[in-house]
């Protein structure tokens, strides 16, 4: 297994803009919970349910039993004060100390620890540590770009991998600064490789598909399909084939030493779709090459299926 750097020694990365605010207060913002939810998050298992007899003051209880409704919904702790949250207390009050009046709101911070402790302790769960798990969760990161160099997509699977493994939520910081340094290693990875397996000049035939050439980018007419089967189609597909089929080659050759999983290939194709030429032109040398480099790859896979798909369609026709 690889050294396992802390995330303080880092390289600074520009922090990237994974989630939007709303969906970023979904996962972060202090629970504001339904009636629904109450009756759902605050039912207490028999375990729970000892906290009930316990020594603790009432205001300790209800603190307790709240802290470990919201943690069950988010795998995280809030900072509040019962006053904050008084439709939460008024339904634990009426569900398990009916003929209790509440006089006091007040609680020492000695007091929240503990009872984030016994959250922890009933859950199973444990806090995130910087030093200990931001470090592997990185490693994971790395791993995951080899799968798609989506954000979003490593974010998620960054939370499903904390979750599995039972450790607190971390700030949407720690998990930003994570995946963007997931990112910059992964680009890191890709030169490398092309600097080992990549010559200059098989480089420059990707980069070229960039070119103008009689009134047309290669790359933009590559970019459309057939609209149909007639002859003129498949004379033009296998035009395009066996024009770009060098490419193609490089391409295949090329993506087994960066093993990046078809659905990353999928992706990095995509792109080429979605930018125009001018935009792909002003990126980093070697990000447009994968990009173009996965691109040929998934058009001339593209055009054998479409090839064999004409014909299959011709035979059947006679």
């Amino acid at each position: 297994m690889p050294k396992l750097l802390p995330l303080e020694s880092l390289p600074k990365t520009k922090r990237l803009n994974i989630l939007t605010p709303t969906e970023i207060d979904d996962l972060y913002a202090r629970p504001q919970l339904t009636e629904d939810q109450r009756i759902h998050l605050f039912e207490l298992a028999r375990e729970e349910q000892k906290i009930l007899v316990s020594n603790l003051s009432m205001p300790a209880k209800i603190d307790a039993i709240i802290r470990l409704g919201y943690f069950k919904l988010k795998q995280q702790f809030f900072q509040f004060n019962l006053h904050e949250v008084s439709d939460d207390v008024k339904h634990v009050m009426e569900r398990y100390f009916s003929s209790t009046v509440l006089e006091k709101y007040s609680i020492s911070y000695v007091t929240k620890s503990n009872n984030q402790q016994w959250v922890l302790r009933t859950t199973g769960y444990k806090l995130f540590s910087q030093t200990q798990d931001a470090p592997i969760l990185l490693n994971k990161a790395e791993k995951l770009c080899r799968l798609s160099v989506n954000p979003i997509f490593i974010f998620r699977e960054l939370l499903a991998e904390i979750a599995s493994k039972k450790i607190t939520r971390p700030g949407y910081s720690t998990l930003q600064k994570i995946t963007s340094a997931a990112l910059v290693a992964e680009q890191k990875r890709v030169s490398r490789i092309f600097k080992e397996h990549l010559t200059a000049q098989e480089k420059e035939g990707f980069l070229n598909l960039l070119n103008h050439e009689e009134n047309f980018y290669a790359v933009t007419l590559l970019k459309q399909q057939p609209k149909n089967f007639k002859p003129t189609a498949i004379r033009q597909e296998i035009e395009y084939y066996e024009r770009y089929q060098h490419l193609y080659l490089i391409a295949k050759r090329l993506l087994q030493s960066l093993e990046i999983s078809k659905n990353g290939v999928a992706y990095y194709a995509s792109l080429v779709e979605h930018y125009t030429v001018w935009a792909l032109g002003r990126t980093n040398t070697d990000q447009t090459c994968l990009w173009l480099l996965c691109f040929i790859y998934h058009r001339c896979q593209r055009m054998l299926d479409n090839l064999a798909t004409m014909f299959i369609y011709h035979r059947k026709s006679i």
